[in-house]
């Protein structure tokens, strides 16, 4: 959205992102330097917050979960020498690529028609790390369908040991390209899709 007034800033994104300071030989977490503290903190850190919130049960899988195999390659890996944070959201956006395509929508029929899918919210959960030339495993599904929303499930595994790396969910809302407001769902499109869905238990809360 274009804002009246030039000089004022428009909210476009916020994020927060929980670190974990680790040990680069063994890998485990250790206590941040108070160095380092002092030099993102000058005016003081503040107070540890108490709890942090879990990240949400997913739901089960349906009948038609789409599955995609891809091999980490080295523009993937950052200086720490396993697969970059940011890179995850790419591996899990290719993945929601392939399901649609597996269900009968390329991006070039969306168009077609008129609609976009876009992302309203991520939220990532790490667990382990990947490296050069690991093979990985990404799943994906759908559930918790509205009239212009969907939530997107992802894990992503490595076969090799069955270690689940990290798992995700993303916030989806189907808008109109003219105009960018949402839209309904096509209804043959959620027909389309209807084997990647899952149907939620009565006690699934998000």
């Amino acid at each position: 959205p274009q804002s009246p007034n030039p000089r004022e800033s428009i909210l476009v994104a916020r994020a927060q992102t929980d670190w974990a300071f680790l040990e680069q030989a063994s890998g485990r977490p250790a206590v941040i330097p108070s160095e380092l503290k002092a030099a993102f903190f000058p005016e003081g850190a503040p107070e540890p917050v108490s709890g942090r919130d879990r990240f949400p049960p997913q739901p089960p899988l349906p009948t038609g979960v789409v599955k995609v195999r891809r091999r980490v390659e080295w523009r993937d890996i950052d200086p720490a020498q396993h697969v970059n944070n940011a890179t995850y959201m790419a591996y899990m956006e290719d993945a929601g690529v392939q399901a649609a395509l597996a269900h009968g929508w390329p991006v070039s029929r969306m168009v077609a028609e008129g609609f976009a899918i876009v992302a309203r919210r991520y939220r990532i959960e790490y667990r382990q790390p990947a490296v050069l030339d690991d093979e990985l495993e990404v799943v994906t599904w759908v559930s918790d369908v509205r009239r212009a929303t969907a939530m997107r499930h992802y894990t992503i595994a490595r076969p090799a040991d069955g270690q689940l790396l990290a798992r995700a969910s993303a916030h989806w809302v189907w808008v109109n390209l003219q105009t960018g407001q949402p839209i309904r769902i096509p209804a043959h499109f959620r027909a389309d899709f209807a084997p990647n869905i899952s149907e939620l238990p009565a006690d699934y809360a998000d």
